[in-house]
């Protein structure tokens, strides 16, 4: 059943004036039937028919075919909508003069995937056109032109036909012909006929709906009680009212015309109020196969095939420069940089927060720049691929030997051991068994029994570097196990700082034999092995010298059992004015403070309010309150705030530790000591990406390996502005050989577009069928192009290779090439003309892609 609910059609003159078609046009039509609307020229039928049939946009209001409110409707529904619901029949036929008879009806047919030639024998019999089969509608009259036309409309056995002026091109006695053929073809399905002819709507009508300035005037259905027979009854004559007289019935009145003449009842009378019944039916999803596009576009080939030669020539020699050009453009900098990182088997690296150099004044060790989520969502948007995990400040310090060897690395001390860990990172079971996973399991060299939640896990290289470095350790190097021995409870001088759970065993001594062999000679630098230092010195800092939990909720233990009794911070402001003290400067805990207490060094009060307070006069101090302010960094960014409160100072002390604290506080300052300062990219894919943006992040790239590639690959960067220009002058070219090509071929079938849109044909399946004659063009410049790049890629690479070892001789690190045949650079310009390709056909055909068919096929009419 079809429901017009207040359904309005505004149309708009190029000036901008308004004419409303259609009023709040309201009415239910039946499943079955057949249904005239009349009306004067500009009354709206047609427009009425067209929004039923989704030919052309509602303005307002809803048309619903059953369950589906069709004013809801995008392009493909309504395409699936004509396609399987709908029949069209026009005043103009709009056969496609390409197509013979059985390949016009065959296209509907095909619309629906389905290809029954005894269908289409059957239909053309019912149609009497059976024979017709081969030939074209320039060899046909009007009136079989307009059967093919309803041949078409019901060989995919639609529930709703739409006739617009069916008759109105043809005689008399074809007319009659038609309507009769549509009434009985009215008795399957739900027949709309829009007519001028009032005699044809009253004979054959089921219903009649007659509209006058777009709003409904008259609405009629046939009297199920009439009876059209002239009866003469005694002496009354029986008349059908609006019965067409015949001679006959002209002389049976003549003959009894004294008697009395009675008027049967009425043959039309008003249309009662139909109930709309909801009958869910889906609408299918079917489109044309692909072997009958590429047939319909042979079919609109015809005498092309010397103009598609000639225009893929003219592409060819464009392009064969093209691709050289895009070897240049699209220099992928990110495949260099995975390839060499594939060959020294490191798929992460560490990107370390920098400080500002304003920041460096009173740096220390300790003292590390904080990062923020956001920085993480910038480098996901920027293109990184991998995983990404936070490298926390929880740190093992391992001496307090400051002996760096060279300045190339500032993580490796004392020859090839560290001065403490990178961080500590939170991983799972699985992230270890990729990393160190040996003969399919993580070997470990000593586990606690005793696991803490609080704890972390080490790296033989960490363990080797703690027995070999830190004092209080060495004496257990020549134990048979010594890695047990840093088990548990982990010290680096006097005071707790960590707790080590267990050992991983990396192996690392076999893989970095050669250089550790060097180190142990004393005869010559490590640093002479550049190849071997950057990538040893990438791997402790992205592996090696890391320290792991598997507890996600390793901070917070942290801070419920911390095992150092000592907080760092970096700044304070006391009642919103800045102390400028040590750096080094230490929050302690107390225990006899109550909440909101705190004890100040003299140092830090006397800074603050100009005192001079020491240990022979602590006695006159005075309790008061005062708003304390810790912030991470010395710029006093609100982002990087630890805490803002206001406490009571008690008391003051002759020491530069500069607070000790209550427990709360102590606590509120102890969850930030452990802060992500670092981020460890774990996979290379979108590195590039990465390496473009983290500087502006404030980032520093903890690898030599990737700043050695990345320097060779910023070389051939110079020369990518220039044949950027050169491929944009390139690109349209060939945009233009296509697009005048396409133009051309699309507007010479225009009108055939909007058919095969209004038979429920999709935008793509139309794309599809004028798109093959660009590939056909793109196939043959692709092919001939491609054996012009392979020849003279190979002379252009030698004399790059040249010019990059004479710009960056003091790099050894690679010595690739940076420009080759390579089928992904190839595959790359493919794409690139396909694309042009597409958007050559894109440009006209975005013109009618939304417009609607209606609008196309009226352009001819």
């Amino acid at each position: 059943m079809i429901k017009v609910d207040n359904l309005c059609k505004i149309y708009k003159s190029n000036k901008k004036k308004k004419c409303k078609a259609l009023d709040n046009i309201n009415l239910i039509l039946g499943d079955k039937g057949l249904v005239f609307v009349l009306g004067k020229s500009g009354s709206g039928k047609s427009t009425l028919l067209n929004l039923i049939g989704g030919l052309d946009n509602i303005t307002s209001g809803n048309v619903y075919v059953d369950s589906n409110d069709i004013s809801n409707f995008n392009e493909k529904d309504y395409a699936n909508y004509r396609n399987t619901e709908i029949g069209f029949i026009f005043q103009d036929y709009h056969l496609i003069d390409e197509l013979t008879v059985e390949e016009n009806i065959l296209f509907s047919l095909n619309l629906q995937k389905k290809n029954d030639n005894n269908d289409i024998s059957k239909v053309l019999e019912k149609v009497d056109l059976a024979g017709y089969e081969d030939r074209y509608p320039s060899e046909l009259s009007g009136g079989e032109q307009q059967r093919v036309a309803i041949a078409r409309a019901i060989i995919k056995k639609p529930r709703i036909i739409l006739a617009d002026e069916p008759t109105g091109n043809l005689d008399n006695n074809t007319s009659l012909m038609i309507v009769k053929m549509l009434k009985e073809i009215s008795k399957e399905c739900l027949i709309i006929i829009v007519s001028h002819s009032t005699n044809d709507a009253y004979k054959y009508a089921d219903r009649i709906i007659e509209l006058s300035k777009g709003k409904i005037i008259k609405d009629v259905s046939l009297n199920s009680n009439y009876n059209d027979e002239l009866l003469v009854d005694n002496n009354v004559i029986y008349y059908p009212k609006d019965k067409v007289l015949t001679d006959d019935d002209i002389k049976l009145i003549n003959t009894n015309h004294d008697k009395d003449i009675v008027k049967r009842e009425d043959k039309y009378l008003n249309t009662q109020d139909i109930e709309y019944i909801v009958d869910k039916k889906e609408i299918k999803n079917s489109r044309l196969s692909f072997k009958y596009i590429f047939k319909f576009c042979l079919k609109f080939l015809n005498t092309k095939y010397i103009k598609i030669f000639l225009s893929s020539f003219m592409s060819a020699v464009i392009l064969t420069i093209l691709l050289f050009a895009l070897s240049i453009v699209k220099f992928d900098s990110g495949y260099i940089l995975s390839k060499e990182l594939a060959l020294i088997n490191q798929n992460n690296i560490v990107l370390e927060k920098s400080i500002k150099e304003e920041d460096k004044i009173n740096y220390q060790m300790e003292y590390r720049a904080k990062t923020y989520e956001q920085d993480i969502q910038k480098l996901y948007e920027a293109g990184y691929k991998g995983k990404i995990y936070n490298i926390y400040s929880h740190v093992l310090p391992i001496t307090t030997v400051m002996n760096a060897v060279s300045k190339k690395s500032n993580i490796l001390r004392n020859g090839l051991y560290v001065n403490e860990t990178v961080g500590t990172i939170i991983v799972d079971d699985e992230y270890l068994q990729c990393k160190f996973g040996q003969d399919g399991k993580v070997n470990y060299l000593a586990v606690n029994e005793n696991w803490q939640d609080n704890g972390v896990i080490i790296t033989d290289y960490v363990a080797d570097s703690i027995l070999n470095t830190n004092p209080l350790y060495i004496k257990y190097r020549n134990n048979d196990n010594p890695y047990k021995k840093l088990l548990g409870i982990y010290s680096q001088s006097t005071y707790n700082r960590a707790y080590i759970n267990a050992i991983i065993d990396t192996d690392y001594e076999t893989k970095y034999e050669k250089l550790i062999n060097i180190a142990k000679s004393n005869n010559e630098s490590i640093y002479d092995y550049v190849d071997e230092v950057s990538e040893f010195s990438s791997d402790v800092y992205s592996r090696l010298g890391l320290t792991y939990s598997l507890n996600e909720n390793f901070i917070d233990a942290l801070i419920d059992d911390y095992v150092t009794n000592y907080v760092f911070y970096y700044k304070i402001k006391i009642d919103d004015k800045m102390v400028e003290l040590p750096n080094n400067t230490w929050a302690s805990l107390d225990g006899n403070l109550k909440d909101g207490q705190i004890m100040l060094s003299c140092l830090y009060y006397n800074e603050r309010y100009g005192t001079n307070y020491n240990a022979n006069n602590l006695s006159l101090f005075k309790p008061h309150k005062i708003n304390i302010k810790f912030y991470y960094y010395n710029e006093f960014n609100e982002e990087d705030i630890l805490v803002d409160k206001e406490v009571e100072i008690v008391g003051l002390y002759d020491d530069n530790i500069g607070m000790k604290a209550n427990k709360n506080l102590y606590d509120e300052l102890y969850k930030y000591t452990h802060y992500s300062y670092a981020l460890l990219l774990d996979g290379l894919e979108g590195l590039d990406n990465v390496i473009e943006i983290h500087n502006d992040l404030d980032y520093e790239m903890k690898s030599l390996v990737v700043e050695s590639l990345y320097t060779m690959t910023k070389a051939v960067d110079v020369f990518v502005p220039i044949f950027e220009l050169v491929a944009t002058v390139l690109c349209v070219g060939v945009v233009f050989i296509l697009v005048s090509f396409s133009t051309k071929m699309i507007k010479d079938k225009y009108h055939e577009i909007g058919v095969m849109k209004a038979l429920g044909a999709k935008n793509h399946s139309i794309f599809s069928i004028f798109g093959i004659q660009i590939v056909l063009i793109s196939i043959l410049t692709i092919i001939m192009s491609i054996i012009g790049y392979a020849f003279f890629i190979d002379i252009a690479n030698d004399i790059l290779i040249e010019s990059l070892h004479t710009i960056a001789s003091s790099l050894t690190l690679l010595d690739l090439e940076f420009l080759y045949f390579r089928w992904d650079i190839t595959i790359i310009g493919i794409a690139l003309i396909i694309v042009l390709s597409i958007i050559s056909l894109l440009l006209p055909f975005i013109k009618i892609k939304n417009i609607k068919p209606v609008k196309i096929i009226k352009a001819r009419e």
